[in-house]
């Protein structure tokens, strides 16, 4: 009878054993998986500042460049225009076709970069909003992460206190059975 108690407490405690060690290399995973989230969301928030500090300022320039560019030009064909050969203060636009020509056109080629620029900032815009959505998963899968290697340490820990008793309960066990073949042997 004590003999199969102790065969099945050795069963009991061979079962744990591999529990626990398919528990401790989960832990492994999740440790592995947490580390590969964190790394990732650092690279996430690198390019979230990255997004929201350099396109701006460039943006910004190149705009505020063009600008002067045109203001420049401008100045310069009202100067032509005022600067006729008649003498006549007045601008007569009509007269001269090209700097009509060439002020629509420059109007035109402002038009379309000012269209490109603002499709690219709100192509920015989109980048940046799904980086914070896929930050937020990120954070929020880390934490789910957390929670469940907190359960695997709690159920671990429950399995080896388990393991612990058993084991005691085991040696307690052969020490009775030792203790009554000796005593069996006396009789004898």
């Amino acid at each position: 009878m004590m003999t199969e108690e102790l065969s099945a407490v050795r069963k009991q405690l061979h079962s744990q054993a591999q529990v626990i060690e398919s528990l401790t290399q989960a832990v492994h995973r999740l440790r592995q998986e947490k580390e590969l989230q964190q790394h990732s969301i650092s690279h996430l928030k690198d390019k979230v500042d990255q997004l929201q500090h350099t396109p701006h300022d460039s943006l910004e320039s190149v705009l505020g460049k063009r600008m002067e560019g045109l203001k420049n030009e401008l100045r310069n064909l009202q100067q032509q225009m005022f600067q006729q050969s008649d003498g006549d203060c007045t601008p007569d636009l009509y007269s001269s076709p090209g700097i009509v020509q060439e002020l629509l056109e420059s109007k035109r080629v402002l038009w379309q970069e000012y269209e490109s620029i603002r499709s690219g900032m709100e192509q920015l815009k989109q980048n940046l909003d799904q980086q914070r959505e896929d930050l937020f998963s990120q954070v929020s899968a880390t934490h789910e992460i957390r929670r469940t290697q907190s359960q695997y340490y709690k159920m671990l820990e429950d399995l080896m206190n388990g393991h612990k008793t058993q084991t005691q309960d085991l040696d307690k066990a052969r020490s009775e059975i030792q203790g009554t073949q000796l005593e069996l042997s006396k009789v004898k």
